[in-house]
């Protein structure tokens, strides 16, 4: 789960609060609703927040970083896109400030579109985050663009985390079709499979062993009807992946 990792600041009508999972949400004041929300890219931590003119400063124990406001970023964006309206990396800054300004569905389609001309990793993962936030906003409204695009981001190596996610958003659904595809996908990631988890804010487990657990866990809250389902998809994963018995 996610805490405060430092004090937050206001500004403009809106509370700004750093987060322990890499991200800094900004609340509206007027109706105490999320307004917006931002990510580290590298998942670096915020600290303690101080607006300082036309920048905001993070300060932790290990030093102090400096980051462009949204409202100021999407400006010098958009203006930017006025004169080189068809520049990939524009378009891509484009589809996260989308994102970051809770327009999931818009961003979807940017990023989707950008990824139609090459291949493009930051569009990628931008992507990956945007259906799994759409996922927790409406499951079944994103759960078929998930399916659509699931085969593309599975592929790509900065995504492990988003099928981990994805693993997690499905359980939550109810889809445990959905839930044990995921976890497969990521079971087929031998790069990945020795990393280590957090399971709470102490302990952590190798990633395979993270994938035993939830596939016993997929398979007992699932009905009886759907175990066959289950049992096609992993018989299928060991008949193509050596070692894939150990799970």
């Amino acid at each position: 789960g996610a805490a405060p990792s430092g004090r937050g600041y206001l500004a403009e009508g809106r509370l700004y609060v750093p987060l322990s999972i890499g991200e800094v949400i900004a609340f509206d004041t007027s109706n105490g609703r999320l307004a917006s929300r931002s990510r580290s890219f590298d998942d670096q931590v915020p600290g303690n927040l101080v607006r300082c003119h036309d920048r905001i400063l993070s300060q932790t124990a290990s030093g102090l970083w400096n980051f462009e406001p949204l409202e100021q970023r999407r400006d010098r964006i958009v203006a930017k896109l006025a004169d080189r309206p068809n520049d990939p990396e524009l378009l891509v800054d484009h589809g996260e400030l989308l994102l970051y300004s809770g327009k999931i569905q818009a961003a979807i389609d940017r990023l989707s579109e950008v990824l139609k001309g090459e291949a493009n990793p930051r569009a990628s993962h931008l992507l990956s985050l945007a259906l799994v936030d759409g996922l927790h906003a409406d499951f079944d409204t994103f759960q078929q663009r998930v399916q659509q695009l699931l085969p593309q981001l599975s592929t790509s190596k900065s995504d492990a985390s988003f099928l981990k996610e994805l693993v997690q958003v499905y359980q939550k659904g109810g889809d445990s079709v959905g839930a044990t595809s995921a976890c497969l996908l990521l079971a087929s990631r031998d790069d990945e499979l020795e990393k280590m988890e957090f399971v709470d804010s102490v302990r952590q487990i190798r990633r395979d062993r993270w994938i035993q657990t939830r596939l016993a866990q997929i398979w007992s809250a699932a009905d009886e009807q759907t175990h066959p389902q289950l049992l096609a998809l992993l018989n299928r994963h060991a008949e193509q992946f050596e070692g894939a018995i150990d799970l």
